[in-house]
């Protein structure tokens, strides 16, 4: 029953990636959101004051970050995070992505990874989908925050100018 599982969530997530769609790519079976909003995995940043520091979970929607903050987060503020939370765990450049059999899931090594799946990150983070519950990668909610402002700052960095991946191979877009 688990194999039949896991091929509808490959099949599943192919699917989503080849329409466009942000999908939650897991090293197991699992997509880490729970009924009530809030999985094992990702977190973000909170304010101390609000009771909520060093928390495992997820933001409710009215706490995702929608700008950039002053001051505004660097790499330099995440790249520990990324390191610990994904790195380590799946986005290494190594790990097998499950549903693409002989490639490997997305790296987020370096700030170009991060800026090239800016989007999906972001999506990803506010939603509670990275890190998936069952990879055992728990994110408070500070991390999760500062990661979605540190996205959310590369898109003010950006100005006027329309992010492009042109030039840049993606797994998602080899389906």
């Amino acid at each position: 029953m688990s194999m039949i599982v896991a091929w509808v969530c490959k099949i599943t997530v192919a699917l989503a990636l080849a329409c466009g769609f942000a999908a939650a790519v897991s090293c197991g079976d699992d997509s880490g959101a729970s009924p009530d909003g809030g999985g094992s995995g990702g977190s973000g940043a909170t304010d101390a004051s609000d009771g909520k520091a060093g928390t495992v979970g997820c933001l409710a929607p009215e706490e995702v970050p929608v700008a950039c903050p002053t001051p505004k987060v660097t790499f330099a503020n995440v790249q520990e995070i990324f390191q610990a939370r994904c790195v380590s765990a799946c986005h290494n450049g190594v790990t097998p992505d499950p549903t693409m059999p002989g490639r490997t899931l997305w790296p987020l090594i370096d700030q170009g990874h991060i800026e090239d799946w800016q989007d999906e990150i972001r999506a990803m983070m506010a939603d509670c989908s990275m890190p998936p519950r069952d990879a055992g990668v728990p994110m408070t909610i500070e991390d999760r925050r500062a990661i979605i402002e540190f996205v959310r700052c590369l898109d003010r960095d950006a100005g006027a100018e329309t992010f492009s991946r042109a030039g840049r191979v993606h797994n998602h877009e080899l389906l």
